[in-house]
């Protein structure tokens, strides 16, 4: 009896081990470094800076995972590091954090 209350501790302790994963984040295959994982809506657009007024760098076909700064920068857009490595920035209301 005593063993069959001992292997639900002994099974809990096994999972509060230290954990093999790595303390980097990832979004779409890529390293997110000091960036955090997020996702741009679909039909949105990614500038070269951090204002509307910028070159429009590209614009998404679907909800796309991207690397993205925890903050905004000026003008409440966000940079971002797309899954092939180039960086632009999106408005705030197109990123889910």
């Amino acid at each position: 009896m005593k063993a069959l209350l001992a292997l639900p501790l002994l099974l809990a302790f096994a999972c509060a081990g230290p954990s093999t994963a790595t303390t980097s984040s990832t979004a779409n295959g890529q390293t997110c470094g000091s960036m955090i994982p997020a996702v741009i809506y679909k039909n949105s657009q990614v500038f070269a800076g951090p204002d509307s007024s910028y070159k429009v760098l590209a614009t998404v076909n679907e909800d796309t995972r991207v690397c993205a700064n925890s903050e905004s920068q000026a003008f409440g857009f966000r940079k971002v590091k797309l899954a092939d490595g180039s960086i632009g920035y999106v408005a705030d209301s197109s990123i889910a954090i």
